[in-house]
């Protein structure tokens, strides 16, 4: 890596970005068009990296591909095979003419980097010839790996001032598999003006969404990259919702017949039918895209999820028990309640109230009961 020439431009769209094969740049025409001189290396590049990707991707991803006019076929391996550019070779010459249709999917934790690839790159980003914190690599890396939040965590500790955070988390974050688990691995150590950074440079759309419970109404600009990309994670998700119900005979409840879970679609104000193979080959690049999305099914996504253990339940009880004592009830916003007959100004009534420490006694217990046999240190 040091000492070669290439240089990561963080700016132009125009260029061929991977994580969007179908969208418009220098070399695509728009709705996954393109045509590409094999002897340009730039070209001949890109043409490399969509071959890759449809091996990568389950079923068909080429369409009305020719070479210089002619038939052109790409060959892919069975299933269960992984090939690499060692197994088949392009053309050395010629202008080679495709669609590339991307096949939407869910990443999840079999799509993450393995573990020894992340080890090498944090070496490579703590070299001593590294000057920027390893910032470069991790967002070059960024648009090809996909993460945990705990390996996130891990390019995060090496940022050492706050522009590098908050370029590093905004490289990283729509690269999470596990985003319930974003806040406490990530998001945690950003100071105040760094989440708030964070959250403008990739939209509140982008920042709060939820992949497990994606329902909600949406207003997205399409020439914004991040809006395209949220485009892109529900067209994933309701491609795998539509696919699960149609092989369990599940009834269409869609608003248009077509079994997807867009409704209610404008685009630039007039109505619109939302059709998700455009938007997967990068048909949808410009406009204002507004919609509600109803998620039909996300229960079978967590089936084999293991229960929560008895020691991180313990943990959970035990901040739950800390929040509670972190909070204090102004007491004039108590409700009023007669005192029965009997009772003294001064005597504490029984329920509401009437086991509640002190902020400043229970900061003094060296152990704090989370259940029955559990204790958990403070």
């Amino acid at each position: 890596m040091f000492g070669c020439n290439y240089d990561l431009q963080d700016a132009s769209e125009d260029l061929f970005d991977p994580a969007e094969p179908g969208s418009s740049c220098d070399v695509c025409k728009g709705g996954g068009t393109y045509e590409l001189d094999l002897e340009d290396p730039y070209q001949r590049m890109v043409a490399w990296e969509l071959v890759e990707l449809a091996w990568a991707d389950e079923g068909e991803n080429w369409a009305d591909e020719t070479l210089d006019g002619g038939h052109f076929d790409l060959e892919e391996p069975e299933p269960g095979e992984t090939w690499t550019r060692a197994d088949w070779q392009l053309p050395g010459d010629g202008i080679l003419r495709l669609t590339y249709r991307d096949t939407p999917d869910i990443k999840r934790f079999t799509d993450v980097v393995e573990a020894e690839m992340m080890y090498q790159l944090l070496d490579l980003m703590q070299h001593k010839m590294v000057t920027d914190y390893g910032l470069r690599l991790l967002k070059l890396a960024s648009q090809e790996f996909w993460l945990t939040a705990e390996y996130a965590a891990s390019f995060f500790g090496l940022m050492r001032d706050s522009e590098s955070r908050i370029a590093a988390t905004v490289a990283m974050l729509p690269r999470v598999v596990d985003t319930i688990n974003i806040s406490r691995g990530l998001l945690d150590w950003l100071t105040d003006n760094e989440y708030k950074a964070v959250e403008k440079k990739l939209g509140p759309e982008l920042f709060h969404f939820v992949q497990g419970n994606p329902t909600g109404h949406y207003k997205l600009q399409l020439g914004n990259p991040q809006h395209r990309m949220l485009v892109n994670k529900l067209v994933a998700i309701s491609y795998e919702e539509t696919l699960y119900r149609k092989e369990h005979d599940m009834i269409d409840t869609s608003q248009k017949g077509d079994w997807e879970n867009w409704r209610n679609e404008t685009l630039n104000g007039a109505p619109y039918d939302f059709d998700e193979k455009v938007a997967s080959e990068g048909g949808l690049d410009f406009g204002i895209l507004e919609f509600d999305y109803i998620s039909t099914n996300i229960n079978h996504r967590v089936i084999g999820t293991e229960p929560m253990p008895q020691q991180v339940f313990a943990l959970f009880l035990y901040e739950l028990q800390q929040v509670k004592l972190a909070v204090r009830l102004n007491p004039s916003a108590r409700p009023k309640r007669k005192r029965k007959p009997g009772k003294k100004s001064g005597q504490a009534k029984r329920g509401y109230g009437a086991n509640v420490k002190s902020n400043k006694a229970n900061k003094n217990n060296s152990m704090t009961q989370v259940s029955a046999g559990t204790l958990v240190p403070p």
